[in-house]
């Protein structure tokens, strides 16, 4: 896809020019692209599907009934202080298949878990106490037959790999991070479906294996190998690791099978022409981290794809490999300073190309021949002054190009017009402010993603149909004005100059721009009393100015008048002045803007809605909230789904009878949907005012002053799911009876005192959570906690008055289902059967004390007068 071009001034654009980003990690990025070897899983972990998590409790033992369940398939028990685990411990979980008792004290001893199903059992680092002798395998007590995944990390004493016999199905042994293991027996060849062995930082210098079974991954990194051999004649080993294992030399690897060696992080100077004659199926060979000084010879590995050669000491790039299934070449950090025109020539597969960290100058012309399939390049952090210098004009499937951190300093419209069309530049984001005064000293500035973030409909939602310069992202890069002609193209869709310091944009900055569908200008300090800019556009869909910071011009004066001419915009659907200091509006919107659907006027100071009766009956949806206004509403189009009109000062609803100067009327609003009216002045709600409003399915009147509701003022509302009453001044639940639909009823924060009166909510078999809290119920409405659903439901009856819940505790009880919130009422013990359950702790009658120590007194001293 190529970008677009911001014109200063006028100028057609009759080239194409590439786009250019600044990602602010890149070099993180083109790691994720292009990893050398394939991924490590250096340790096991259960799933957390079907799991309990009961690491870090201090627990010292696992009783027998700890976990039961007929599901749980994972139980977590790591960093404990469990010493023994019995033989009948997880008995009562069938289905278990995964364990984790890392991190605690138990020894080879006093672990007799016996389990059929366990397939995982993870052990790694007990602090256990040393072991004089080595048990016997006879002597062992585990019985888990069916276990394919054992993971043992850290070891404290010796470890005869004889052991892992009582595992017959293990497929997967984890014995990393372990001094003691010194040396492997041939255990493998008893394990017969043993695939993967794990033996990282461990003591092993000697790994001489005349049969390893059927093992297909082998890790032995960071241990301090000197003698290294596996018999050729019986192995199928697919992976092997020898990373960080102090090598000097190439071990004698004759494995004919081996697809991924990992020879990185060693001291390994030379290697030799005949080092992998017999890896013939080798695909993945990394070398980084070594102290070479050439190329290694792999021209006979026709299936390598990964060649990966990092951080060495190359100078020159000469006899390189010449490998038709090559993707992959990485030569990141070494001291190329040259490259021979013919080197790459043969790699004709060749996707992932990395020289960056070298001390490149330039590239011959033509070094690239024959590499039709390269698509990232990565050139930064070398010494080249310009992008012609890179001879990569005619690499014609180039994707991604970078060039961070290098010596350019100018880039001028006919190199930038040579790079191939669908190629994305990646530089430094603090060389924008090199490159601005070239591009715009040019007559032409790139179409550039060159801000911090990213718009998500800018970028995201367009990826599947992108014409050639769809979107210019202008977002947070200091621009203060916009003057004549902004481009001179009619590629553009959307403009998004958001974050900036423009305080001015001239008549006719967009005028030339007739693609142009969305326009952003949020977060500016653009007067909107003058908006001689916002003339006539024919093809914007949507305009966003939001949160500017302008003064009005008389003086500091914070209240905006937004003047009632605007420019004509036949097709514009989205219209938003969100926090903008706006006062009064009065734009005839049905008049300038047609097919408007969405109008977004919250967070302003407006005190008039007079502007609503010339809406659009095209309008869907209408922000309002946040506004504080006085004001009445009292025809809106029908067509409107979402209505916010919260944060205002309406003292009504209402349909066709409105009373109030501040009313909202909700007359033939037959398709809404939304309507939030909170934190109003709301203490009425006519009979009629919900009477039209047959689909809509979430009302907020939270935080009114509501006392009391129409006994069918909800009647018809059968879409209602949602209904927010909280923190009102209602005594009694409203009549809900006809919402059969309803899911989420909240009542909290009012006076109700009575829920006597709620068996109409037994018919509302959809209820899914009800909120009574903090009222004043006092008794505890069991008709319904023992309303039989056939789902879990929730009850809050939370900050109540409630003292009295014995009625909980019947048989009835273990019928329902419900989650019942009870906290924070007075009641302080409940009675069970024949016993008492105190649920706080008593208070001492401290009065009463005091009186009979007062009476005591009293008597002690008549007692002695008489004596």
């Amino acid at each position: 896809m190529k970008t677009i071009i911001l014109l200063s001034t006028i100028i057609s654009i009759t080239k194409s020019i590439p786009k250019i980003s600044w990602e602010q990690d890149v070099d993180r990025m083109w790691i994720t692209y292009h990893n050398a070897i394939n991924n490590k899983q250096h340790l096991v972990a259960c799933s957390e599907e079907e799991s309990i998590n009961l690491h870090g409790l201090g627990l010292e033992k696992i009783p027998k009934d700890l976990v039961k369940s007929k599901t749980i398939q994972s139980i977590s028990l790591h960093e404990n202080s469990i010493r023994k685990v019995s033989i009948d411990a997880f008995e009562e979980v069938p289905l278990l298949k995964c364990l984790n008792l890392a991190h605690n004290y138990i020894s080879f001893d006093n672990l007799e878990i016996k389990h059929d199903n366990l397939k995982t059992l993870i052990i790694d680092f007990q602090v256990a106490p040393e072991m004089n002798d080595v048990i016997p395998a006879s002597n062992a007590k585990i019985r888990c037959p069916n276990i394919d995944t054992l993971s043992w990390r850290g070891i404290t004493h010796e470890f005869p790999l004889l052991w892992i016999d009582m595992f017959p199905k293990l497929k997967h042994i984890y014995l990393s991070d372990s001094h003691y293991i010194q040396y492997i027996n041939e255990t493998a060849i008893y394990l017969l479906n043993l695939r993967s062995l794990y033996l990282e930082r461990n003591s092993i210098d000697k790994f001489i294996m005349n049969n390893l079974g059927n093992i297909e991954i082998l890790y032995l990194d960071e241990n301090p190998l000197e003698e290294f051999w596996i018999n050729p004649i019986y192995q199928r080993l697919r992976i092997l690791s020898l990373s960080n294992c102090s090598l000097f030399d190439l071990p004698e690897l004759n494995i004919r099978s081996l697809e991924s060696l990992d020879l990185s992080h060693n001291q390994i100077r030379v290697v030799s022409i005949d080092a992998f004659q017999y890896t013939v199926l080798l695909e993945n060979l990394n070398l980084d981290n070594n102290v070479l000084t050439t190329i290694p010879p792999v021209d006979h590995l026709n299936n390598l794809k990964t060649l990966s050669l990092n951080y060495n000491f190359i100078r020159n790039i000469t006899d390189i490999v010449t490998s038709s299934s090559l993707k992959t070449l990485n030569l990141r950090g070494n001291e190329i300073d040259n490259i021979d025109v013919m080197e790459f020539w043969n790699l004709k597969m060749l996707e992932y190309l990395d020289i960056s960290r070298n001390k490149l100058k330039s590239l011959p012309p033509k070094w690239h021949k024959g590499m039709k399939r390269l698509k990232y390049l990565n050139l930064q952090y070398n010494n080249f002054i310009s992008i012609e210098y890179m001879s990569i004009f005619h690499m014609s499937y180039l994707k991604e190009l970078y060039i961070k951190n290098n010596s350019i300093t100018y880039i001028d419209l006919n190199t930038l017009s040579s790079v191939p069309n669908n190629c994305t530049i990646y530089m430094l984001f603090v060389q924008w402010r090199i490159l601005l005064p070239v591009f715009f000293s040019s007559q032409v500035v790139l179409a550039i993603f060159a801000g911090t973030k990213e718009h998500m409909t800018a970028y995201k939602l367009c990826t599947k149909v992108c014409i050639p310069g769809t979107i210019l992202n202008f977002n947070n890069t200091g621009l203060t004005r916009i003057g004549d002609v902004f481009a001179n193209t009619s590629d553009i869709r959307e403009l998004y100059l958001d974050d900036n310091k423009i305080a001015y944009i001239s008549d006719k900055a967009f005028d030339l721009m007739e693609g142009l569908e969305v326009l952003s200008i949020s977060g500016n300090i653009i007067s909107l009393e003058e908006l001689s800019w916002l003339r006539y556009h024919a093809t914007l869909r949507s305009l966003i100015i939001n949160n500017n910071k302008w003064r009005s011009k008389y003086g500091d004066k914070d209240d905006i008048s937004i003047p009632n001419t605007f420019g004509y915009f036949p097709a514009l659907e989205v219209l938003s002045l969100r926090g903008d200091n706006i006062s009064q509006f009065d734009v005839p919107l049905d008049k300038f803007t047609p097919r408007l659907k969405k109008l977004d006027l919250s967070e302003n100071y407006i005190q008039s809605f007079k502007f609503l009766d010339n809406l659009p009956e095209t309008m869907e949806m209408l922000l309002l909230e946040k506004n504080g206004c006085p004001c009445q509403v009292r025809k809106l189009p029908a067509n409107i789904r979402v209505l916010f009109l919260n944060e205002n000062r309406i003292t009504e609803l209402c349909g066709a009878r409105c009373t109030h100067s501040h009313s909202l009327s909700l007359k033939e609003l037959k398709w809404l949907n939304i309507l939030n009216v909170s934190s109003n002045s709301i203490n009425s709600i006519e009979s009629d005012a919900f009477k039209d409003t047959i689909h809509v399915q979430m009302i907020d009147l939270s935080h009114n002053y509501i006392g009391s509701v129409a006994e069918h003022v909800f009647r018809g509302l059968s879409s209602l799911k949602e209904l927010r009453m909280s923190h009102n001044l209602l005594q009694i639940v409203p009549n809900m009876g006809s919402l059969n639909s309803l899911r989420y009823l909240d009542l909290a924060n009012n006076y109700i005192e009575e829920v006597t009166n709620l068996n109409y909510l037994k018919s509302i078999e959809t209820l899914e959570w009800l909120d009574l809290s903090n009222n004043r119920i006092k008794v505890l409405p069991t008709m319904l906690i023992y309303h039989t659903k056939s789902f879990e439901w929730n009850l809050l009856l939370k900050n109540n008055s409630i003292v009295n819940i014995d009625d909980l505790f019947t048989d009835k009880c273990l019928e329902i289902q419900l989650i019942l919130h009870l906290q924070n009422n007075p009641f302080s013990f409940f009675k069970f059967n024949t016993l008492m359950v105190h649920t706080k702790e008593p208070v001492l009658p401290s009065v009463e004390s005091n009186t009979i120590l007062t009476e005591s007194l009293e008597e002690f001293a008549t007692d002695s007068e008489e004596n």
